[in-house]
């Protein structure tokens, strides 16, 4: 929860990441890759972002290189403020201006192309 939680803060600054389009958000862990959706969260005033983790990826499943790429700056930005104790606000500010969570459009998960596949959805 906590890797989450920091994920979605640091990048709630760059709207392309956590409002403005869907983006796919994902984080290298011991052993894997958690990966998931960015989306709104409702709260009182408005909305904030929310990291929907859909699931936790072994080292050996095939990655596109954007995915991977993404996963190990943002799990380099959670170790710096969960191990390293620095400042969530500040690091989210500096990826932002450095670019350094890069955006990645989500892909489609299985649940949704099966369902897609068997309503005829189309959006």
């Amino acid at each position: 929860m906590h890797i989450a939680t920091v994920a979605a803060d640091l990048a709630r600054p760059n709207h392309r990441l956590s409002f403005s389009t869907l983006s796919s958000l994902s984080c290298a862990i011991d052993g894997g890759i958690l990966t998931g959706t960015m989306r709104r969260s409702p709260v009182e005033q408005g909305t904030v972002p929310l990291w929907d983790v859909r699931t936790l990826l072994g080292d050996d499943f095939k990655l596109d290189q954007a995915t991977v790429e993404q996963a190990n700056k943002v799990a380099q930005l959670v170790t710096r403020v969960l191990v390293g104790g620095e400042d969530w606000m500040t690091i989210s500010r500096q990826s932002l201006s450095n670019g350094a969570i890069d955006f990645v459009e989500p892909r489609e998960d299985h649940v949704t192309s099966t369902l897609r596949t068997r309503k005829g959805i189309k959006h």
